[in-house]
């Protein structure tokens, strides 16, 4: 059986970096969101888990920074944009029945450890994902750590067993929390060893395993005598560095695998992804409407359907929207099904679609007024494009290349213009 646990703020906050800036009808910032769904989707799929859970930072002090002030002070505060999103992440987290982790007064990465020692005692596989190398340190025979990278918007993985890290560092994994009290952490604002970087630190390491092996075999150890000289003034702030550098593996808990198994999506999901406009993912992750009551526990109404082609008649029931309390138009996600039928009053209509059946240009001749629909972010689902035409309207494309929800009306329009004579 095998647990994947992902750290939640590190993986949203590579994907808000990663990824350009999305926002939805509301001005809701959506991009760090959507690409933490989408490495969810990819590491589902990679790793097949039995059992998923996730794990956050609080905005809380740490034991760490109670007994340190100076611990990880030097980092910049969260973006605005990343930080409306994180509560949005754990609600889509919650309605995707994916079980969450936070606790006041530990970091992350301690429940991360501590997830992973439950899971092998109770003989469970354990895969953590995670872009941060602090991690490595949980590497054994049955943890394994998936590290993960986005540059230039592009997110890879690369899967860290003792093999692959020995191969790369020369050492055993539980020794990274010694290179680490050497060299120090900027990003953390681990002081290390004065003067000691990362090249002396591997060295030594490889050479003699951990801090407490160095010290001991200090001042007759195979190093520079500057080295040796900073070592020794530096003991104990190697010793202060190793403590803030070691992951906590049994914070106070309630764990159990079997407990955090794979489960299916909340009806909640559905209406949660329509809101953040994830179209694409809502198809992906097979999320579907809530089931509708059957017809005997229905209310007992009347409705009356009409058809208006006449605008004397749309004016009389413009008059009767006016002077309604409210007025409510429906329509299903996938046009499906829709209760208003509006004509364009164009010669031409048009609908600009990947998988259209002819170019724009071919479809330009004739009549002189053109309508053209474009899709919103991720195109039109083949559902969409369906009853699109269904409505009368053309399948075209626009090329080769997928072009954005915003650039995609730009380059149609652009094309109308030069080929109708409207663009000198």
């Amino acid at each position: 059986m095998k647990c994947m646990v992902i750290d939640g703020n590190s993986i949203i906050n590579r994907a808000y970096y990663g990824i350009r800036p999305l926002t939805n009808r509301e001005g809701l910032y959506t991009h760090a969101v959507f690409g933490f769904l989408t490495t969810l989707l990819r590491l589902k799929e990679e790793e097949r888990p039995d059992a998923l859970c996730v794990t956050f930072d609080l905005h809380a002090p740490t034991f760490r920074h109670k007994a340190d002030e100076a611990y990880k002070a030097t980092r910049k505060p969260m973006p605005e944009e990343l930080r409306m999103q994180v509560p949005v992440l754990k609600e889509v987290l919650d309605t995707l029945n994916i079980p969450r982790y936070e606790m006041e007064g530990w970091e992350a990465d301690d429940l991360i450890g501590t997830i992973s020692r439950k899971c092998e005692a109770a003989g469970w596989d354990c895969v953590v994902v995670t872009g941060d190398k602090d991690s490595l340190q949980l590497i054994t025979d049955r943890t394994k750590v998936k590290l993960v990278s986005t540059r230039m918007g592009q997110t890879t993985t690369k899967d860290m067993t003792p093999e692959t890290f020995r191969a790369q560092y020369g050492f055993e994994p539980i020794h990274m929390i010694d290179l680490k009290a050497l060299m120090g952490d900027t990003s953390d604002n681990i002081p290390g060893v004065p003067g000691v970087g990362e090249k002396t630190a591997m060295d030594l390491i490889q050479k003699y395993g951990s801090v407490d092996a160095i010290y001991e075999k200090l001042p007759d150890i195979d190093a520079k005598p500057a080295a040796i000289k900073k070592l020794t003034a530096g003991e104990d702030a190697a010793r202060h560095s190793y403590w803030l550098a070691t992951i906590v593996t049994d914070a106070p808990l309630s764990f159990d695998p079997a407990e955090n198994r794979v489960q299916e999506p909340t009806p909640a999901a559905y209406p949660l992804f329509l809101k953040l406009e994830f179209s694409k993912l809502i198809e992906k992750m097979g999320l579907r409407p809530e089931e509708t009551a059957p017809a005997d526990a229905a209310p007992d109404v009347t409705v009356t359907a009409e058809r208006i082609t006449e605008e004397s008649r749309a004016r009389e029931v413009l008059e009767l929207f006016r002077k309604a309390d409210h007025v409510t138009v429906l329509a299903l996600p996938d046009l499906s099904g829709v209760i208003a039928d509006c004509d364009t009053g164009a010669d031409t209509a048009l609908f600009c679609y990947e998988k259209g059946s002819a170019p724009l240009h071919s479809r330009l001749a004739g009549g002189n007024t053109i309508a053209i629909v474009t899709g919103s972010e991720g195109g039109f689902s083949p559902e969409e494009a369906q009853a699109a035409e269904a409505a009368g309207l053309v399948p075209v494309g626009l090329g080769p290349r997928i072009l954005r929800c915003e650039t995609a009306p730009l380059a149609a329009l652009s094309v109308t213009m030069a080929l109708t004579g409207n663009l000198q």
